[in-house]
């Protein structure tokens, strides 16, 4: 090929010309705004004039904080960056052993024998991906039930996922369980001022994609093939919430964890899903 003495100019009247006969060729083949603007989402190409787009300014953004660094508090549970001395021996007596191993079966790590195991495998997956680990204690008996770690934490974007959730037996199904989700994402959106807040899942884990809609997460489609987990193919599910949708979100959570929703007896009055308007429990 021979020598091309371009300028910048000359390149962006070549592109900006190629864009006007795409444009062109679009108009004559789609004879309405609806099939011209469908083929316009489709090519990425061609900028429709008479439909307004609108998108949100982010020149002023800037990297968010790291969530996990601190202490969350609610009405019925706390939640402690996990720390092996302090939270290991009880964490261990409700999430390890034989008797808890299902547990961990849609995790990709686990499931342990003892502490010593436990905490291995965890503090190098937590260092090798940067996850949070959080502890999860309750008010009324004082004790580590479980834990949840903020994983895939993109300070540069604002966003960040709920997982690795591993809650015990006395945890599970309880309103200590919502309250866990809701003080995490309640630290992403108000204190730190995330833009969206992730929940991925095993595409089998039926029980935790149906939590994913409880708590007020949007079903956002499957990862095929996504991973070799345990030896398996794992095809994963996502699910988000974002900052748009956290006001109403947390109204709502508010409302099902006031003690004013729970009998004498510890039974819901009205369920999350049903203040959600979505069906489930």
């Amino acid at each position: 090929m021979g020598d091309y003495n371009l300028t910048p100019r000359d390149c962006f009247g070549a592109i900006l010309g190629l864009s006007i006969l795409v444009c062109s060729a679009y108009k004559s083949r789609y004879n309405t705004k609806q099939e011209l603007s469908f083929a316009a989402e489709r090519t990425s190409v061609c900028f429709i004039e008479d439909k307004k787009i609108q998108m949100t300014d982010l020149t002023g953004f800037i990297p968010r904080k790291r969530p996990g660094q601190t202490a969350l508090n609610g009405c019925y549970i706390d939640m402690e960056p996990l720390e092996w001395d302090l939270h290991g021996t009880e964490l261990t007596q409700h999430v390890a052993g034989i008797d808890n191993a299902n547990l961990w079966t849609f995790v990709p790590i686990g499931p342990f024998d003892d502490l010593a195991a436990m905490q291995a495998v965890m503090s190098y997956v937590g260092a090798q991906f940067e996850w949070e680990i959080m502890a999860v204690k309750s008010k009324s008996s004082g004790k580590v039930l479980g834990t949840a770690s903020y994983m895939r934490i993109r300070e540069m974007h604002g966003s960040a996922e709920v997982g690795c959730v591993v809650f015990g037996q006395a945890l599970q199904k309880t309103r200590e369980a919502t309250e866990v989700i809701y003080l995490m994402a309640k630290h992403v959106f108000e204190n730190l001022g995330y833009r969206r807040l992730e929940w991925k899942c095993h595409n089998d884990n039926d029980a935790s994609k149906q939590a994913a809609l409880r708590f007020g997460f949007t079903f956002e489609g499957e990862f095929r093939n996504d991973m070799v987990m345990k030896g398996k193919n794992r095809d994963t599910a996502w699910f988000s919430m974002i900052d748009t949708e956290w006001s109403a979100l947390s109204a709502v959570y508010q409302a099902w964890l006031d003690p004013s929703n729970f009998d004498n007896s510890g039974q819901q009055k009205q369920s999350l899903s049903d203040l959600l308007g979505i069906s489930g429990s």
